[in-house]
């Protein structure tokens, strides 16, 4: 309804302006229309030595102009509504998005402060957050409202976690910047198993994501590759690799999948943006290194919502920067700070599908949670 007001609004000027327009032509035929009737009366004047009677009348606002002018603004007006309702497409630009600070986690607990944090998920399934807590060897996990619930430790096995995902049934898959496989837990923390690369090869993992099939994304920091695994966890293909180009990469920084299974990469050092097909296959790339408002200085972690919004936070701009899925700009938040609401360093962020984000920052120590308004 608000937008059908701002169009009547905008047709209403244009009958204004029409209507003015309407009054100087009137008046210039007038003119035109007495001028030989001033010039006889002048003549008249002289001769007969009396005043020349008024020749002419002054200009009056036809109602029937008037009328006809504003049915034919109000016969577009709901033409233009018609179109509009047919087609579906909005008038005015989306509904403005903000965030608001909701509150902080620096830590499991005051004598357990969060060091070098890299990785934040949200487990929609269960809705909780895990922490990969790097400094610390260990994953933190907390409920929705922030409050501790356990730990995954080094007494478990973790050394230095990168970063954590975890699935449907509660497997905890955690890379780890000291091993060269990904370790699998179960929701008690407890060591299940170990996933290899292709030919069960040794390697580096790093960032993780999941799709709906729950099919696991897994970058390979050495040899800067994406490894697909199925959701039992078998090898399926890889893609990507060391260089300059499409398709290839420097510094793999993210990762994400959208509905429609595109895979979205982001790289540090090379193309911020580059998207590939459900089989890897390189589709278009979109960003790049620069100052304006639309481009990176570091690119990090990288999520994806459930309007296919792309998330993607600036580590040296100190911001969170949104695209749609073709690449185009939507809007960024954030600014240089330790203060609530400001971003000090940020490296990863997750979503948790009901208008929250959380921003994860490696510089200070912290998780902010915020609401999404206009979500």
């Amino acid at each position: 309804m608000p937008r059908f007001c701002g169009i009547f609004l905008i047709y209403l000027c244009r009958l204004m302006v029409k209507i003015h327009e309407n009054t100087k032509t009137r008046e210039h035929e007038n003119m035109k229309k007495n001028k030989f009737s001033r010039v006889f009366a002048e003549r008249s004047e002289a001769a007969n030595g009396g005043e020349a009677p008024r020749s002419g009348r002054p200009f009056m606002f036809s109602p029937i102009l008037g009328i006809a002018s504003l049915c034919h603004v109000f016969l577009s007006f709901f033409a233009g509504c018609l179109v509009i309702w047919l087609s579906g497409f909005p008038v005015f630009a989306a509904k403005e998005i903000s965030l608001k600070f909701l509150f902080v986690i620096d830590g499991f607990s005051e004598e357990r402060k969060f060091a070098a944090p890299m990785g934040v998920f949200f487990d929609k399934y269960h809705d909780e957050i895990y922490v990969a807590d790097t400094g610390n060897n260990q994953v933190d996990v907390f409920d929705a409202s922030g409050q501790p619930l356990f730990q995954i430790r080094n007494t478990q096995g973790l050394r230095a976690p990168l970063d954590v995902v975890v699935n449907r049934d509660n497997q905890i898959y955690v890379s780890q910047m000291e091993r060269s496989c990904l370790q699998l837990f179960n929701f008690r923390g407890e060591h299940l198993t170990n996933l290899y690369s292709l030919n069960a090869a040794p390697f580096k993992p790093g960032r993780m994501c999941l799709d709906a099939e729950e099919k696991l994304y897994l970058v390979d920091r050495e040899r800067a590759k994406i490894l697909v695994y199925d959701a039992e966890g078998n090898f399926q293909f890889q893609f990507g690799g060391k260089g300059e180009g499409e398709g290839k990469f420097r510094l793999i920084s993210g990762v994400a999948v959208d509905s429609a299974g595109r895979i979205y990469v982001a790289d540090s050092k090379q193309h911020p943006i580059q998207v590939f097909d459900r089989n890897g296959q390189f589709l278009f790339s979109f960003g790049r290194h620069g100052p304006r408002k639309e481009e990176f200085s570091f690119p990090g972690g990288i999520c994806i919502d459930e309007k296919n919004r792309i998330w993607i936070v600036d580590t040296f701009r100190h911001q969170v920067k949104v695209f749609r899925t073709d690449g185009s700009f939507l809007f960024q938040f954030g600014n240089f700070g330790t203060k609530a609401g400001q971003f000090f360093f940020p490296i990863d962020l997750t979503l948790d599908g009901h208008g929250k984000i959380y921003v994860l920052e490696k510089g200070v120590n912290r998780l902010q949670v915020f609401e999404i308004q206009g979500w």
